[in-house]
């Protein structure tokens, strides 16, 4: 049986790298990579079977530059199945075509799927014959604000996490000659013309900076930043930081690997509190200003915030404003709490075996 991945960025391998590389080595399973041209102009949106992950090298690649010739594609490469990120309102247009022609349509947790509702669509849930969510909370999320009834959802962890385990100890730090001692800071992903909304504007921002370089300093410990091509921000920032770098890898993911060394991580509101987890990490969440941030345009993101939710258990994550460098100070340094790690992996974050949970309910259906 062939499954053809469908990567429209190159990120979405770390969403689909653990399970392309598992079904090269199942049984009955042909992988195909689906790979969109994409824009070319645009050095952050091009993507080219070169920059795929190496581990990925053996895999068939057919390249398209329209969704809506998938299923001629399909059909010509005799494709069974279609996995993609498939739950958002970009996909809806073909959903129909390609449940017409009998491929069966799965699609893989996108942890931003979770609480970013306005990307989703009610109508294209119930099209997908396989839906994957990464925990029980996840699919009650979207029962009680999209409205689905659960019918062809199961409960499978999140591949984009697999990769944890083909990371070694001290591999960033040997990688990228990173100090012993660093705190990891997840940039936010926004441009230029987004700091007044996000932060009030840019001196709000660098604030933030001077007090996470300033709390790590009193211990010992430096700043090192991930961010993205397409990100911009004050290069004011920059000297707080012992290294800024860039996405370079997606399976594993440069997150990941810079993560697995790290003491803490920081964040702004996104999904890396998920990653920081599976690598075993205390994060800091820092609250930007929500009359930008995609919970204000999500139903139900104000759970993330409640008590013992995704982004305030005690333990493992602590959302501050990061205005006030003493909240900075008491959560820096911090180590994940065994028993409330339990909790949150129970509840939010399932880590184990996400591939082979989802390679198993396709070839049973």
């Amino acid at each position: 049986m062939k499954i053809g991945f469908v990567v429209k960025g190159l990120t979405f391998f770390k969403a689909f790298g653990s399970i392309i590389e598992e079904a090269q080595k199942t049984n009955g399973i042909t992988p195909i990579i689906f790979y969109y041209t994409g824009d070319y102009s645009k050095k952050y949106d091009c993507i080219k079977p070169h920059l795929f992950p190496e581990r990925l090298s053996g895999i068939k690649k057919i390249a398209f530059n329209s969704c809506k010739s998938l299923p001629r594609l399909f059909k010509r490469y005799d494709v069974r199945w279609f996995v993609g990120l498939v739950a958002q309102t970009k996909y809806a247009d073909i959903l129909s075509p390609l449940k017409a022609q009998g491929i069966k349509i799965c699609s893989v947790s996108n942890f931003t799927d979770g609480f970013w509702i306005n990307r989703v669509t009610k109508n294209a849930v119930q099209k997908i014959d396989l839906m994957c969510y990464q925990s029980k909370y996840a699919l009650d999320f979207h029962k009680k604000y999209l409205g689905i009834n659960g019918k062809n959802c199961i409960i499978a962890g999140a591949p984009t996490i697999d990769g944890v385990n083909l990371i070694k100890d001290k591999q960033a730090i040997k990688q990228y000659g990173l100090p012993k001692k660093y705190c990891l800071v997840m940039l936010p992903n926004i441009r230029k013309t987004h700091y007044k909304s996000c932060f009030g504007g840019t001196g709000r921002f660098i604030g933030i900076m001077k007090n996470l370089h300033e709390a790590a300093s009193n211990q010992s410990i430096q700043l090192v930043a991930k961010s993205r091509v397409k990100q911009w921000f004050p290069k004011e920032v920059k000297k707080y930081f012992a290294r800024i770098i860039l996405d370079e890898a997606y399976y594993p993911s440069t997150t990941l690997l810079l993560m697995h060394d790290a003491i803490n991580v920081v964040y702004f509101n996104g999904s890396s509190i998920f990653e920081a987890f599976a690598c075993g990490k205390y994060a800091i969440n820092i609250n930007m200003n929500m009359n930008y941030s995609i919970g204000s345009r999500s139903k139900g993101f104000a759970e993330y915030y409640s008590k013992n939710g995704p982004y305030n258990t005690d333990g493992v994550v602590k959302t501050i404003s990061g205005d006030i460098i003493d909240e900075i100070r008491d959560e820096m340094g911090k180590q994940l709490n065994s028993k409330r790690s339990a909790y949150f992996a129970q509840t939010f974050c399932p880590t184990e075996n996400s591939a082979k949970i989802i390679l198993s309910e396709i070839l049973k259906r």
